[in-house]
């Protein structure tokens, strides 16, 4: 994933796992020339509970 990240870098700064078609609670995080992967402990998948939307259209 953090492969993935790299080679998007110049219009990227993060990505979930679910992104690139993996199923699993992790996420990439690039600040500068320094790449992070964070996880969960637990294998349970985050649920969407509620949304809304945070653009406003101009």
């Amino acid at each position: 994933m953090l492969d993935t990240l790299r080679f998007h870098r110049e219009h990227c700064v993060g990505m979930a796992a679910t992104m690139i078609g993996e199923r699993k609670a992790i996420i990439a995080i690039a600040e500068g020339n320094r790449f992070t992967a964070l996880t969960r402990k637990s294998s349970a998948m985050p649920t969407i509970t509620a949304s809304r939307k945070l653009t406003e259209e101009i």
